[in-house]
């Protein structure tokens, strides 16, 4: 009888993303960008079922399968530049515009998880909106305290998809094959 590997996740990083074209596809390599400091990433996922009561009892249940799905991700900073493609925002002469009717765009998401045994997972969430982050800052104290942002963001199906989960440890995992899926005809050597 073959033993399972006991491991945990002990580690988060690569965030990426990509803005989806008409086809919701990533044309190339170049279009997936990188925001480092990821520190957190959760992922809620709602499936609705209802079960039927039938000869005085619950008889089945129907699922309605996955009908929400959210990203919440806590990064140091995502720089002016990245705001555009992920958030929407209009950039002009090195200021961030926020507009009333600013909408954001669809995009493509995957990051990369740590395992104790010292490979990777992979996820990657097929096709979202974020929202804007909300500020919330304060003054310097006695000691420097990070402030970070915070970006939300909801997830629908892209080709029958919600998302991705990929695993170094297991023997039929190709890296390029998940990153082909998540961002829709690219592939890459790292997420």
């Amino acid at each position: 009888m073959a033993t399972t590997e006991k491991v945990a996740k002990i580690g988060l990083s690569e965030f990426k993303y990509a803005k989806l074209n008409e086809e919701e596809t990533v044309e190339s390599m170049d279009d997936i960008k990188n925001i480092p400091g990821l520190q957190e990433a959760k992922q809620t996922v709602v499936m609705d079922s209802e079960i039927i009561f039938a000869d005085d009892g619950p008889y089945l249940i129907l699922n309605s399968g996955i009908t929400e799905l959210k990203l919440e991700v806590g990064i140091v900073d995502i720089p002016t530049e990245h705001k555009p493609d992920l958030l929407g925002v209009l950039i002009e002469q090195g200021m961030e515009i926020y507009k009333k009717d600013l909408t954001p765009p669809y995009v493509a998401v995957s990051f990369r998880f740590k395992l104790s045994n010292n490979k990777y997972g992979y996820f990657g969430m097929m096709k979202g909106q974020f929202s804007l982050p909300s500020a919330d800052m304060k003054t310097q104290g006695e000691k420097n305290e990070a402030q970070t942002d915070s970006i939300e963001g909801n997830f629908v199906a892209r080709n029958d998809i919600m998302y991705i989960i990929g695993r170094e440890d297991h023997p039929d995992f190709k890296l390029e094959e998940f990153m082909n899926k998540v961002y829709g005809g690219v592939s890459a050597s790292t997420p």
